[in-house]
């Protein structure tokens, strides 16, 4: 999911969910993706690196992210890129193998 993420947050779809004829990639969208991999590595850092401490205002910044990217998935929701992404990030293991 990450790997994808990373794909779509810097505009381009990986080669397996390439979509001829759309357009380019909305930039809501690549928000989304950007904050997905932004706090799937936060959450990584305090779930597994025991010296991080998160200051209020740090954890403060990390929720408004979130916000904004829930706001901004809602829309984009319903689009190509966004369906694409969807399934990307659900069927992209079992294309892989």
């Amino acid at each position: 999911m990450k790997k994808l993420s990373v794909a779509f947050r810097k505009g381009i779809a990986p080669q397996n969910w390439q979509m001829p004829g759309t357009g380019t990639m909305p930039t809501d969208l690549r928000g989304v993706a950007d904050t997905f991999v932004d706090l799937q590595e936060a959450r990584h850092e305090a779930d597994y690196d025991t010296t991080k401490v998160y200051s209020r205002q740090e954890v403060l910044d990390l929720v408004l992210r979130c916000q904004r990217a829930i706001a901004a998935w809602h829309r984009v929701k319903g689009s190509p890129w966004a369906e694409t992404y969807l399934v990307a990030l659900l069927a992209n293991r079992q294309l892989r193998s």
